[in-house]
C-alpha cells in the first residue's frame, strides 16, 4: 500500500514494460481514494476506459472533452462516443459525425432525430 514507492518504481521502468504496472498502481490508488494519482496512472497506461469512468465520477467536463479527442485519435470510438454523449447538447453534432464516420448511418439518423432534431 505504499503508493509513493510504487510510483517511483513504475516511473523508472521502460515504457514497454510499465503499462500493466501503471494500471495496477492506478487501481490501488482508486481503492484508497487518491483520484489524482489514479488519473495520472491511467493516463500513462493509456487505459481510456478507466480514465473515462474516473472523469465521469469526478465530473471533469474538460477532461472528458480531451479524452474524447484522444479516444477518437486512437480509434476507440465507443469511448469517444460515450464521452461526447455525457457532455450533453454541445457535443450532439460530434456524436452524429462520429457515428457516420464509423459507418453507422442508421444509428446516426436515429440519434440525430432524438437528440438533435434541428
Amino acid at each position: 500500500d505504499d503508493l509513493d514507492s510504487a510510483l517511483e518504481i513504475v516511473r523508472t521502468l521502460p515504457a514497454a514494460e510499465a503499462e500493466t504496472k501503471w494500471k495496477s498502481v492506478g487501481d490501488r490508488a482508486l481503492a484508497v481514494w487518491r483520484f489524482d494519482l489514479a488519473r495520472e496512472c491511467f493516463e500513462h497506461a493509456s487505459d481510456l476506459n478507466a480514465l473515462m469512468l474516473l472523469l465521469l465520477a469526478t465530473g471533469d467536463r474538460i477532461g472528458l472533452s480531451k479524452l474524447a479527442g484522444q479516444a477518437e485519435a486512437k480509434s476507440q470510438n465507443n469511448v469517444a462516443f460515450a464521452c461526447r454523449l455525457q457532455l450533453g447538447e454541445a457535443e450532439t453534432e460530434k456524436c452524429v459525425e462520429l457515428l457516420v464516420k464509423t459507418g453507422r448511418a442508421p444509428e446516426a439518423a436515429l440519434f440525430a432525430r432524438t437528440y438533435a432534431p434541428s
